[in-house]
């Protein structure tokens, strides 16, 4: 009997040891006694704490109700069943907040192990910054602070979580009840315009409503916009935040089908009302020399909005402006043209990969002297004979499959000399393909190549800085005589994981200083070796990559 038990014992060691080495193998985790599924959160503490970290810009105290109710009507249409996640969020963490996939979610949908890392991968994601400028989801965090509403800013974000268009117009519309329908909304026929304090900007003449909650006081034939306050109007509705509604009566075009609505400014910076408004036709082309737009518009020191909706199929274009002065372009809320100075007639490009359906177009213009002008279309993309390929642009995602018969495949990029870019290669599915991935010069020398990023899996990824304006090869290839499918995408930027880097290699100031300085604002959450976990090696990757050595 002395014996048995210490056998006993020994016995249930090891199978103790052989479950949790099964676990660890297979990458599973336990069932979290402490697991809530997204959709049994107490969801208003839950999104205040999410709202209290979002930044750029923060939430303040007197919005942070709104935000909560913005965030309770949006997650419904997720409804996840995911631990601590009720938007859904992919966001993968290691350490203390290591997370892991929902079974069945081929999204990547996330479980978070405590209501903290839920909290912080929502708001992180939220934070996310794309190409290092804070815009990923930035019309979402400025309507959660109440600072605007940009309709078309804020499907194409939602486009971008969850890649359904019925989806994001669902939400938005939620929300511009909850942004505008504060006050009750306004009287039948009448659209909001301002609230309580703030002027209402409409251009021709229109009926105005000011009131809340079905008390309204009006003024008819109102010219070219108003102040929304009791002085103006008296207090219809004492103690109840009141907005101002409109009603368009005169001849100036509320809408223009099919054209863009052009709207002039007679000072350089769109503020104000406009003193011209009309409906143009595609595509904007504008030579005024010397002279006006238009009746009320001076001959220098204007400027101009144009915008519209636009049906495109689905492809690669090239968007193109060439303007003396300046001139910037939005496509679906994202800035692609940024070209806002004094300058003589000079042409951008922008170039990238289109979905097929309606898209929002703003072009704003100003005039500061001298010769006017201002163009603005967009071109189909194809391949140049410089480069034997299929057109790709930022942001795009193609694939394809490589075999015996077809080793390689080319793509041609539209670049700009000193931009840097990212491209990561990957095997879909269960292929066994061990992807390779080479990028050309505009003379057709090699500049980077990666096989198999960080030596993990059969990812590859690579980072280089361009050298010139041209089109470049980026050549999708395999190692070996592998066979499979792939994606490939290429971005902008070099999205930098920089958090940790003091506890794991021994960084001085000028490698700091320098990486900073050639990424700008970095990204504490970018999966740069696509192995699932954002980590301290995804700096490092991207130093070595940069030619930053640790010391």
């Amino acid at each position: 009997m002395s014996i048995a038990r210490p056998v006993s014992m020994r016995l249930r060691w090891l199978a103790l040891l052989f479950i949790v080495a099964a676990e660890l193998a297979l990458g599973t985790h336990p069932a979290q006694a402490d697991c809530i599924y997204g959709n049994q959160v107490d969801k208003p503490s839950f999104f205040t704490e999410v709202a209290r970290q979002l930044r750029n810009p923060s939430v303040p105290e007197d919005a942070l109700d709104f935000a909560v109710r913005a965030f309770l009507a949006w997650e419904p249409y997720e409804n996840t069943a995911a631990c601590w996640n009720p938007l859904a969020t992919t966001l993968r963490y290691g350490g203390e907040c290591q997370s892991w996939n929902l079974p069945g979610n081929s999204a990547g949908v996330q479980q978070y192990p405590s209501r903290e890392c839920g909290i912080r991968a929502t708001a992180d994601t939220l934070n996310y910054t794309f190409n290092g400028n804070g815009r990923a989801y930035q019309a979402i965090r400025r309507m959660m602070a109440k600072q605007g509403f940009d309709e078309a800013a804020l499907v194409a974000e939602l486009r971008r979580w969850v890649g359904s268009e019925g989806y994001a117009r669902a939400v938005v519309s939620r929300w511009r009840e909850l942004y505008y329908g504060g006050s009750g909304g306004g009287p039948s026929g009448y659209t909001f315009c301002a609230w309580e304090d703030e002027r209402c900007n409409f251009s021709g003449t229109a009926d105005v409503a000011y009131g809340a909650n079905g008390q309204f006081a009006y003024r008819q034939g109102v010219s070219d916009g108003i102040d929304c306050n009791n002085g103006v109007f008296g207090d219809p509705a004492y103690g109840v935040r009141k907005a101002c509604y409109v009603r368009q009566t005169g001849s100036s075009p509320a809408q223009c089908p099919g054209q863009y609505r052009a709207e002039y400014f007679a000072n350089r910076d769109l503020s104000g009302s406009p003193v011209l408004v009309r409906c143009e036709g595609w595509p904007i082309r504008h030579d005024w020399s010397g002279g006006s737009p238009g009746s009320g518009v001076p001959d220098d020191g204007f400027s101009a909005r144009w915008t519209g909706r636009a049906r495109i199929e689905s492809g690669t274009y090239t968007f193109i402006t060439r303007a003396d002065d300046g001139i910037r372009v939005w496509l679906d809320g994202d800035l692609i043209i940024d070209a806002w100075q004094d300058q003589p007639p000079t042409e951008y490009r922008n170039t990238r990969f289109v979905s097929a359906g309606e898209h929002a177009i703003r072009v704003e213009y100003y005039e500061n002297g001298g010769g006017a002008l201002a163009e603005f279309r967009w071109e189909q993309a194809s391949a140049p004979a410089s480069c034997q390929g299929q057109p790709i642009a930022l942001e795009q995602r193609v694939e394809g499959r490589l075999s015996n018969a077809t080793s390689s495949v080319s793509y041609c990029l539209h670049a700009s000399a000193g931009q840097i870019i990212s491209a990561r290669m990957f095997a879909l599915g269960d292929d066994s393909l061990d992807t390779h991935l080479k990028v050309w010069s505009v003379e057709g020398q090699l500049l980077a190549e990666n096989d198999d990023g960080l030596n993990i899996g059969y990812n590859s990824f690579l980072s280089v800085r361009l050298p010139q304006d041209g089109v470049y090869r980026i050549e999708a290839t395999r190692y070996g005589s592998s066979e499979g499918r792939y994606a490939l995408r290429v971005e902008a930027g070099f999205e930098a994981a920089v958090g940790d880097l003091d506890r794991d290699c021994d960084v001085d100031s000028m490698d700091r200083d320098r990486l900073w300085s050639l990424l700008g604002r970095a990204d504490p959450n970018a999966d740069l070796d696509l192995d699932g976990i954002v980590s301290t090696r995804d700096a490092l990757f991207q130093m070595r990559n940069l030619g930053i050595q640790c010391q």
